[in-house]
């Protein structure tokens, strides 16, 4: 909790600090000494759980090292920044209409974390136009399966390889097993949790679980029971 609420403080003071001539120069000698020094060494997921790391990973060097100019520096974030978020509100009101709408914005816009999240909230598939980095997002990767678990494909490789990620992802739509890692697909909970849905997710599994006992089983009694419900309906 503490760390968290240290986090956000240390996020709240580098955004202000950016209109601060002089002020800036100090915060952001910091913020590249970080990212040169300290987020190479950090791995992904814990820098995605941290809010101002989130924050120092996707300012760019360039921004820095602009604001490392007084006065004008700050004075052409100032202007570029007024500029950016009017368009992030002209393509947030559009991709919660429409979430495909994301491929349409700029890569900075691609890599906002608000646009992108809105973007896949209201269709998964967005993810495939989101920035790299936020396709290694969990909690962005997570809203997108929810919405669709075929978003899985566009999820980063490291995220294909998470379980608690692929097994939210065939949940909500077996064939998303396709995309799992060859790990995964290798997995037997996760291959169960497919075949279970639809059986048809068989042909994804690895070859040594096409040919487990307990996944064909299951799979046969899901194809079974298919067929069964279609019976009733006739």
């Amino acid at each position: 909790m503490l760390v968290n609420s240290l986090s956000k403080a240390c996020l709240s003071i580098d955004r202000g600090a950016d209109y601060i001539p002089i002020v800036s120069t100090v915060t952001n000698l910091v913020d590249i000494f970080q990212k040169v020094v300290v987020l190479p060494f950090k791995q992904k997921e814990n820098i995605s759980k941290n809010v101002y790391y989130t924050h120092l990973d996707q300012k760019s060097f360039r921004r820095c090292l602009t604001l490392l100019i007084p006065v004008l520096g700050n004075v052409f974030v100032g202007i570029y920044d007024v500029v950016r978020n009017k368009k992030k509100k002209a393509l947030l009101a559009n991709v919660q209409k429409n979430g495909l709408a994301l491929k349409d914005g700029s890569s900075t816009l691609k890599s906002d974390r608000d646009v992108v999240h809105a973007a896949v909230q209201e269709n998964g598939l967005a993810l495939k136009y989101a920035s790299k980095q936020l396709q290694n997002d969990k909690k962005v990767v997570f809203a997108a399966i929810q919405e669709n678990g075929s978003a899985l494909k566009y999820a980063s490789k490291q995220l294909r390889n998470d379980k608690e990620v692929v097994l939210a992802a065939v949940q909500r739509n077996h064939l998303a097993l396709k995309y799992a890692s060859k790990q995964l697909r290798n997995d037997r909970e996760v291959v169960l949790a497919a075949v279970q849905r639809n059986h048809l997710a068989l042909k994804y599994a690895s070859e040594e679980l096409q040919n487990h006992w307990e996944v064909v089983l299951a799979a046969d009694d899901r194809r079974w029971l298919g067929t069964y419900r279609l019976y009733q309906q006739a």
